[in-house]
């Protein structure tokens, strides 16, 4: 079986209207070394209808690269967990149904985390919204710190971090959060001794509705 890199992972709810783009912006990709996880929490949408149609469009077809889709009906914040259960790469890189990855992603990622295995979590800039004053490697020590001085808490579509630290599986805390539990994994995979990387770099374009 093939060891991915990478696994992008997308939960879906009802993002119809924006998900087909969010999958065109993986097909983009200047790497192909990920494998793509897809699990819709019962959205009453078209929001299905609109990723049938994406894989078997002829875009990907001619440049297809591996995905899984799967289906739940769990909470809206218990979905963000369930693509990471079906991951198999060494980094998760989380896609949100409503942002864009930029074509040099994954692979300025890749650059980086190959020449860096003490950094588990790597944090790309967005396009627009709140940007971050800090860049380059910050210790997992002074991980409050820097979690002051930026002021706002990375977006899931701007981070990427390790998947498994001594035979566990980082997964999100929703059991005691119920918004952003995305703070707690950072200060956990810190927590684990892994340093974090904030890149100088847009590379995410985030909220592409608008």
């Amino acid at each position: 079986m093939k060891k991915y890199f990478f696994s992008v992972c997308i939960e879906v709810n009802n993002r119809g209207a924006t998900i087909y783009r969010s999958l065109q912006s993986i097909l983009g990709q200047k790497i192909r070394d990920f494998e793509c996880i897809i699990v819709d929490n019962n959205s009453t949408d078209n929001s299905m209808m609109e990723i049938s149609s994406f894989f078997e469009s002829k875009e990907f077809l001619e440049n297809p690269f591996p995905y899984t889709i799967k289906s739940s009906s769990v909470g809206e914040l218990q979905n963000w967990n369930k693509p990471l259960e079906y991951a198999t790469g060494r980094y998760i890189a989380i896609l949100e149904g409503d942002d864009q990855f930029l074509e040099n992603h994954l692979l300025e990622a890749k650059n980086f985390l190959d020449r860096e295995d003490g950094v588990g979590l790597y944090i790309s800039q967005s396009t627009r919204g709140s940007n971050f004053p800090l860049s380059g490697v910050i210790k997992s020590n002074d991980y409050l710190n820097f979690q002051i001085k930026m002021s706002s808490t990375p977006a899931p579509s701007q981070s990427i971090f390790i998947r498994e630290h001594l035979e566990k599986i980082f997964f999100y805390n929703v059991n005691e959060y119920i918004y952003a539990p995305e703070m707690d994994l950072y200060l956990r995979i810190c927590q684990a001794g892994y340093d974090v990387f904030v890149s100088n770099t847009a590379t995410i374009n985030r909220d592409i509705e608008g």
